[in-house]
């Protein structure tokens, strides 16, 4: 791993070659090589994270039957709260999920790095190299159903907050946001937070303290203001 780097940096660590190979390969141009490192083992991580400061994001493909590997990730999480730890548990056995939420995850990570376009851009590489591509469903088709955590978390994405500050807000590990902001970009058929953020300025939401906990699903058409 090259020790010259001006932006930050995510891991990619796997032992599935059809998941974690190529990763690396997909980021588009005007994007540092290097933003994306792909990783045999969990080893491996943990042994460049002092060196590496600039680490942000570290998405852990594991078998649960990997105990070193599970108190690698707890080790994690104690030592490095700077750090946002993704764990994937046996991918193998849906490859094509496994990639979609790998490439959201790595999609966000660029945008914030280098902006919405590079986010989008990264997309488009993966899908010309056979990864499966992160399809937004119609909003027709569910009414932009989400539930009420997700609107806790469009509420404070439309107020302009950073992954880091909804966690804390809510009291969420940021890998957990991560999860739950690709979750809304795909009900609301937006390709990222910005688009989230235009299109929730229409939507009378209520802050999160007083989002009602029930029903599960709730029904965005309902609170258009």
């Amino acid at each position: 791993m090259s020790r010259r780097h001006d932006g930050q940096r995510a891991l990619v660590v796997g032992f599935q070659d059809q998941l974690a190979a190529g990763a690396a390969d997909l980021l588009p141009s005007g994007v540092p090589s290097g933003t994306v490192v792909e990783l045999e083992s969990m080893d491996d991580a943990m042994a460049i994270l002092d060196a590496h400061p600039d680490i942000r994001l570290l998405i852990a493909c594991l078998q649960s039957t990997q105990l070193r590997d599970l108190y690698h990730v707890q080790v994690l999480r104690e030592q490095y709260d700077h750090v946002t730890v993704v764990v994937l548990f046996d991918v193998s056995s849906d490859v094509d999920t496994a990639q979609r939420t790998v490439l959201g995850l790595l999609s966000e990570f660029v945008q914030e790095q280098a902006g919405d376009a590079a986010g989008e851009a990264l997309q488009q590489s993966a899908a010309s190299r056979g990864w499966p591509t992160i399809e937004p469903e119609p909003p027709e088709a569910h009414g932009y159903r989400l539930t009420p955590r997700q609107l806790d978390v469009l509420f404070l994405v439309r107020e302009g907050k950073s992954n880091k500050e909804i966690a804390r807000r809510l009291d969420l590990s940021e890998g957990t946001v991560k999860i739950h902001c690709m979750s809304i970009f795909r009900v609301l058929g937006v390709a990222n937070r910005t688009q989230a953020a235009i299109l929730a300025e229409k939507f009378a939401l209520e802050p999160p303290e007083t989002v009602p906990t029930v029903p599960k699903y709730v029904d965005l058409r309902r609170h258009v203001g």
